[in-house]
């Protein structure tokens, strides 16, 4: 299923090279859809996008995502337990395309996400 999401970027691993030499960069995209819910969603962006846009994908930067989400073999999203037995789901995209959005200056991404 291909989506748009539109949020802050929380963590940025570092740019890496598949072993075919394909760039990827991975990080974190938070959407608030209420007060009390945040969705965060684990991108992977290949090739020379991942190149160009990795010196400008920072925590904190508020940008759009359109990509297509990563579903376990039963077509359901991976999930997992956390250490206080609550059920969470891993909400993975491989980007197809992506846009960063103004906005003004950067804040710490706890006070972006604030309501």
């Amino acid at each position: 299923m291909i989506s748009t999401i539109a949020g802050i970027v929380g963590k940025v691993e570092p740019l890496r090279y598949a072993t075919t030499g394909s760039a990827v960069l991975q990080f974190s995209v938070a959407e608030k859809a209420s007060k009390d819910i945040t969705t965060w969603y684990r991108c992977t962006l290949f090739g020379k996008r991942a190149e160009e846009l990795a010196k400008y994908i920072t925590k904190g930067t508020r940008l759009s995502v359109t990509g297509k989400f990563k579903v376990s073999d039963t077509g359901e999203p991976s999930t997992w337990t956390d250490k206080d037995q609550k059920i969470r789901v891993n909400m993975d995209i491989d980007v197809l395309d992506l846009t960063l959005l103004g906005g003004g200056e950067k804040q710490p991404i706890e006070e972006e996400l604030a309501f």
